[in-house]
């Protein structure tokens, strides 16, 4: 039944492919880009094409285009963009990159529940494409890939903070393992939730951890290194690490969050309490650290009863009890 399924699902697609194509008005081409777009869509083009040629040249010096066409396809209906994309997508998703074809499939505006996240859209894309012909996507976490996107592109940055520290203060963040299990799952884009506000705010820590020349040098030893083995040659520990790291992190977000989001006396309460363990369990960690230091400084003095396996002598007693 399922293969009856898929050969039907293919079958459509490929009848929607067909006249999808024919719907196609004109195309707009300078460069590297071809901007294709359905009768009455000339604007969305013309910002389109802008808007892909000003995120080129911003980040040439970062994310090499190369000298192969990049194929944008902006997409009139669901079907038209189902066809493109190669698979049905929820009515929130408004674009998909195929990466490694330098093919990126967008809806209009005007399909999308916000329309003024079109040109933050555009750029998301085409970093995917950018970071595919600069990196190895066998290589590139999903998480980091998304994360970086999101990033550059400057999407959801206030939204983040918010969502990861109410992940935080709820316990729904994903695990390293989990989060990589997860995003195996994900076909395409889709809506900024829990997923996406973690890889963000994982890449963001990342990215200041390690500064701007390290996290760039980290993404092109993705070429021939996988994640882990790159983290820890470049950056000195594990993917596990990393996100314990981050994880520690996160009570400098939930505080920042609660103030900024105005939350009520209890909430901002209940924070404080959190803070107060962070900075207790951080205090007493550089109290035992000290005495670890000093004891593997100086050698143990040992009274001549404990060598001998006695109790102490009564005159050693009178000395500590005299002024």
């Amino acid at each position: 039944l399922s293969a009856v399924r898929r050969l039907v699902l293919a079958l459509c697609l490929a009848s929607l492919t067909f006249s999808a194509w024919g719907a196609v008005a004109q195309t707009l081409h300078d460069g590297l880009f071809y901007v294709e777009y359905p009768e009455g869509e000339h604007q969305t083009a013309v910002v389109t094409l802008e808007n892909l040629q000003r995120i080129a040249a911003a980040w040439r010096h970062r994310l090499d285009p190369g000298e192969a066409p990049i194929l944008v396809r902006i997409c009139a209906s669901q079907g038209d963009f189902a066809a493109n994309a190669g698979f049905w997508p929820p009515a929130e998703v408004g674009g998909v990159a195929h990466s490694e074809e330098g093919r990126i499939v967008l809806r209009t505006p005007s399909q999308l529940p916000n329309p003024g996240l079109y040109d933050g859209m555009v750029r998301h894309e085409l970093i995917h494409v950018l970071l595919a012909r600069n990196t190895s996507l066998e290589h590139l976490p999903r998480w980091l890939n998304e994360g970086t996107a999101m990033h550059i592109s400057g999407e959801h940055r206030w939204n983040t903070s918010f969502h990861v520290a109410r992940m935080y203060l709820s316990g729904r963040l994903y695990t390293y393992d989990d989060l990589m299990l997860d995003f195996s799952m994900v076909k395409g884009e889709r809506p900024f939730g829990d997923l996406y506000a973690q890889s963000l705010s994982m890449t963001a820590f990342l990215y200041d951890r390690l500064g701007e020349e390290t996290f760039w040098s980290l993404l092109y030893s993705l070429r021939d290194k996988d994640f882990s083995g790159a983290l820890g040659e470049i950056a000195g520990m594990s993917p596990h690490e990393f996100w314990t790291a981050w994880y520690r992190s996160l009570w400098k977000v939930a505080v920042i969050s609660a103030v900024m989001s105005g939350f009520g006396i209890f909430d901002f309460m209940a924070l404080l309490v959190i803070v107060g363990y962070f900075r207790r369990r951080h205090h007493n960690r550089k109290v035992l650290a000290r005495w670890e230091l000093e004891e593997a400084e100086e050698p143990p003095m040992m009274a001549a009863w404990e060598l001998e396996g006695g109790s102490e002598y009564p005159w050693e007693m009178d000395d500590e009890e005299d002024p």
